[in-house]
């Protein structure tokens, strides 16, 4: 696909996006060459008589550049000329050659031998950069000027010869020469002191042969140089445990590691223009680096046009490595880009990463991997721009818009240059707009395709928010927007017609390669229906049944749903097997492992018998009937299939089944009940049985410990507290007066179901013991009002005001109140990282302040909802560093931290 762009990079990105890493590049005299190329080779210019070449257009190889072109003597080569001509092996110059422009062979990689014009007096910046297959280089002896990065990273040069002629050397004509040895002077000590050379820029340990004796120009040649630099400073292996030279007793705000070529950052790192002058960024690297630490980078430059990038690998190929940022929270302030480099990037391991720069916050020659990151980029170039594949997994990417270059247009949010963009379990955003409208013109621009799963994408631009050469998405949970300014441009434009939209994906509003304000593709509707099941796609991929229509008397679940497994079965709306006479059995599948919801029967009159496969693992109900099984009289048989040690470690809440007979596959004996007179014992070898929890509020509480000892925790106004306690322990609450509303009265307290069966109350204090978990606040009520006259019609309509949703719960059921108070569709949460989503989904998925790092929860949305919760006080952090999603969470637990986020 052809790339689109109206604007010319500045003139760092250009010289950084092309320092090829040569392959066996040497500049040497040519012993012979072909003969000159003819004129259709070149694009030139020509001027008082002289010819400048512009741009060479040949199919490279051996090649003499003519002496004339058009009749006039060639002398010069401009910028850029030869850049990037892989397939050049030799080139020869003609003698009425005098100059070499910046950046001329930048890029050859192929280039092998190069022959000087002998009149040659000029080599301009960055003419042989990053040739790193130089051995040794001999300059012409009329040579006056050799410039800035000349032979920059030249990696295997041991040897270069300078001539006396020379009276302009850049400091950095060989800077990042690492294995340079010798400069060869053919000029007096002298004449090459009057040139002025910081030797901080000459390699370590190179040696500075002239014409009467060698004197030093490096560093001590016992230290090691690790082709790093960070604000102008070399990192070697005397300074790498300070390169910033930090005081002592601080922390130092870089290090590096030789060994795991790794650079650790800390605090606010400033380059002022000095620090970057010769480098063109505030760190440069011509090696493999891996950053991480948490620290800002800032250029303190002024408005200079030579502002430099943030991070520059310029050296970093496939062949040496790639750049890794890993568990790194950085924020990159550069005028002239974020993040640039000609090889691959990886970002990673909870990086949390900020750019803010004029120019591209992220341009990689090669594959760029985000993985379980933060990424927020505000540019006013393209945001991202990649050579070859992308890829984004578990991530957020956020692209914002510098709007005082609103005007400029032709930018793009990101660029694949020649790959894929492949998206998973990721959210990308881009969406600013300027005064004018969208501040991208472009969103997305693929040079390939464009592979989505399970992940959303939300795209505004100007012209075109997303352009692929074919696209696949995947995941009922994603969706992707693309909206342009104008209803007369293509928001989506796909080279390939056959878009692949899989689990029920599909085109809800606008059309692909149409003229449209706005495209969305989305699973239009979750449920599904087969024959007489409705139901819906799991986050996983499989199905949960969710209602039954049949009138089948022998009811066999089917073990596949629109070709997936069937592996959960409940509605929190409706029971799945309602007031259906006809069905005398049922028998589910193999691939079944979860129950839930409401009662799964409910009036199913004449069901006698149900088969329940091994596979199961969780039978988890809501209480409004106590059980699983609603009003069936004459069930009395339940086949479980596997045995009995496994139907005891089934999760289990709210199944009630008295009067029913399980029959296990290793015995006919009936389960022991237990008997409901004797709290449950806790198993000693179980952590989490011999510790309950007590969640309170408008109370303070008095505990006394099984062992003896006691506890006491005060009241907090308006707080819901939590606290873990043994089994058996003995709670006297006491009413915090301060609680009580203006103008009302205490009532009596208000237990989560179900109410302590010890429990004893005196006016304001209640004493009860802990044998599960268990929840209590006050009940108030208005100094006329009754506390004996309530009923449900008045306390029901009541709920609308929040402040009396606990009274609602006391007297009808926390479940009745939740139905009433969640908005209508929802389930009532059953663990902690559903009840998480909930909250977070309601105040409107709000950004965590730090960066998630549970172990235990690898679904980024879960993951966002449950920091941000526990930053929220919702919940309270664990020593382990675990977020326990899958614990279960009371209804209590659940209808206060709701009627708090509804506050």
């Amino acid at each position: 696909m052809k790339e689109q762009t109206t604007r010319t990079p500045p003139k760092l990105r250009v010289l950084s996006a092309f320092l090829a890493v040569a392959m066996l590049l040497t500049l040497l005299p040519a012993a012979a060459f072909a003969a000159p190329a003819p004129e259709s080779d070149f694009e030139y210019g020509a001027s008082n008589g002289r010819a400048i070449i512009r741009k060479y257009k040949g199919a490279g190889g051996t090649v003499e550049i003519p002496a004339t072109l058009g009749g006039d003597p060639v002398t010069g080569i401009k910028m850029q000329a030869f850049i990037e001509c892989t397939s050049l092996k030799s080139v020869s110059m003609p003698e009425s050659m005098t100059w070499i422009g910046d950046s001329a062979f930048a890029g050859c990689t192929g280039l092998e031998q190069v022959e000087f014009s002998p009149n040659l007096t000029t080599i301009g910046p960055n003419s042989f950069y990053s040739c790193n297959g130089l051995t040794s280089v001999v300059v012409p002896d009329k040579v006056t000027s050799i410039e800035s990065l000349a032979f920059f990273g030249c990696l295997n040069l041991e040897s270069i010869t300078i001539p006396a002629s020379v009276t302009t050397l850049d400091s950095t004509f060989v800077f990042g020469c690492t294995n340079l040895k010798k400069i060869e002077f053919k000029g007096t000590q002298a004449q090459w002191n009057a040139l002025s050379i910081n030797p901080h820029y000459l390699p370590v340990g190179v040696s500075i042969v002239c014409a009467d004796g060698t004197i030093g120009g490096g560093s001590d040649p016992n230290v090691k140089n690790y082709s790093l630099t960070v604000c102008g400073k070399a990192v070697t292996s005397a300074n790498c445990e300070n390169i910033l030279e930090d005081p002592a007793g601080t922390t130092p705000r870089a290090v590096y590691d030789p060994d795991r070529k790794t650079l650790t950052l800390n605090g606010t790192i400033k380059a002022a223009a000095a620090d970057t002058e010769q480098t063109g960024a505030i760190i440069k690297t011509e090696d493999a680096l891996t950053i991480t630490g948490n620290a800002a980078l800032e250029w303190d430059g002024g408005d200079s046009e030579d502002a430099p990038i943030g991070i520059l690998a310029a050296g970093v190929t496939a062949e040496t490595g790639k750049l890794t940022l890993s568990g790194a929270v950085l924020e990159i302030t550069a005028d002239a880009g974020g993040i640039d480099l000609l090889g691959s990037l990886t970002i990673e391991n909870q990086t949390r990463l900020t750019v803010k720069s004029g120019g591209r916050c992220i341009e990689a020659g090669g594959a760029l991997e985000i993985s379980n990151a933060q990424l927020d980029l505000d540019t006013a170039d393209d945001a991202i721009r990649v050579g070859s594949t992308a890829r984004i997994e578990n991530s957020t990417l956020t692209i914002t818009g510098l709007d005082e270059y609103n005007d400029e247009g032709g930018m793009h949010a990101l660029i694949t240059k020649d790959g894929d963009l492949i998206v998973e379990n990721s959210t990308i955003t881009a969406m600013d707009t300027g005064d004018e409208g969208y501040y991208y013109q472009y969103g997305l621009w693929l040079g390939g395709k464009l592979e989505v799963s399970n992940s959303v994408l939300t795209l505004g631009a100007q012209d075109c928010a997303m352009n692929a050469d074919s696209m696949e998405a995947r995941g009922s949970n994603s969706k992707i927007t693309a909206a342009v300014d104008d209803e007369n441009s293509v928001p989506v434009q796909v080279d390939d017609p056959a878009v692949i939209l899989h689990d029920d994906l599909e085109v809800t509003e606008g059309a692909l390669n149409t003229e449209c304000p706005k495209v969305v593709i989305e699973c239009a509707s979750p449920h599904k229906v087969e024959g007489d099941y409705t139901y819906e796609i799991t986050t996983d991929g499989n199905v949960c049944i969710l209602a039954y229509d049949g009138s089948e008397a022998d009811v066999v679940v089917p073990a596949t749903l629109g070709g997936r497994d069937v592996t959960e079965i409940g509605n929190s709306a409706r029971p799945v097997f309602d007031a259906n006479a006809a069905i005398r059995s049922i028998t589910f599948p193999d691939t079944l492992k979860e129950m839930s919801g409401l009662p799964l029967f409910h009036e199913c009159e004449n069901l006698e018998t149900i088969t329940i496969p091994a596979s199961v693992t969780g039978m988890n109900f809501h209480s409004v009937a106590d059980c699983f099984i609603f009003n069936c009289p004459n069930l009395k048989t339940i086949i479980f299939k596997g045995t009995r040690a496994q139907w005891e470690a089934i999760e289990k809440e709210s199944v009630n089944l008295d009067g029913i007979t399980v029959r296990c596959s290793d015995d006919n004996v009936d389960p022991v009940q237990p008997d409901p007179d004797q709290p449950e014992q806790p198993d000693p070898g179980d952590p989490d049985d011999k510790d309950v929890f007590l969640q309170f509020e408008d109370c303070s509480v008095d505990v006394e410990k099984p062992d003896g000892t006691t506890l006491h925790f005060d009241a907090l106004t308006g707080v819901i507290q939590s606290q873990r306690l043994p089994k058996g322990a003995k709670v006297t609450i006491t009413l915090d007066e301060k609680a009580i509303p203006e103008g009302m009265k205490f009532s009596c307290w208000v237990f989560d179901d179900p109410r302590p069966e010890d429990l004893m109350e005196d006016g304001t204090t209640a004493t009860f013991t802990m044998q599960e978990d268990i929840g209590v606040l006050a009940k108030f009520s208005t100094l006329e009002e009754d506390d004996s006259s309530a009923d449900f019609g008045t306390i029901a309509a009541a709920t609308a005001v929040v402040g009396v949703v606990g009274a609602t719960a006391y007297l009808v059921g926390t479940e009745v109140a939740l139905n009433q108070l969640l908005p209508a569709g929802t389930s009532v949460p059953q663990d902690r990282a559903q009840l998480a989503l909930l909250l977070w989904n309601t105040a409107g998925r709000p950004e965590p302040a730090a960066l998630p790092a549970f172990a235990d929860v690898t679904d980024p949305d879960t993951a966002k909802a449950a920091q941000w919760c526990m930053e929220a006080g919702f919940f309270q952090p664990r020593e382990d560093g675990n977020f326990k999603p899958g614990k279960h969470v009371s209804r209590w637990k659940v209808l206060r931290t709701y009627q708090r986020i509804v506050k």
